[in-house]
């Protein structure tokens, strides 16, 4: 089995992925400046942990694809 983050190779996000990645955008935007915790994080978008962590890697990924400030999260401080 090939590695989950294969590079360029990888297969493209899943829709799933996607609306994921946008409920996290939307209430990191709504937190800021303060930002969420992690916990917080799952609270606001209602999403699983595992949901929360595939989210955050596809919107790390939307940002570099289309030129947005990278993304700066981490669990603790949000």
């Amino acid at each position: 089995m090939p590695p989950r983050f294969a590079g360029p190779e990888r297969e493209k996000r899943s829709a799933a992925a996607d609306r994921h990645a946008d409920a996290i955008r939307i209430a990191l935007m709504e937190a800021a400046p303060a930002g969420l915790t992690s916990k917080r994080l799952v609270a606001a978008t209602e999403l699983s942990r595992s949901q929360l962590v595939c989210g955050i890697a596809a919107l790390k990924e939307l940002c570099a694809e289309r030129g947005w400030p990278p993304l700066l999260w981490t669990r603790e401080k949000g």
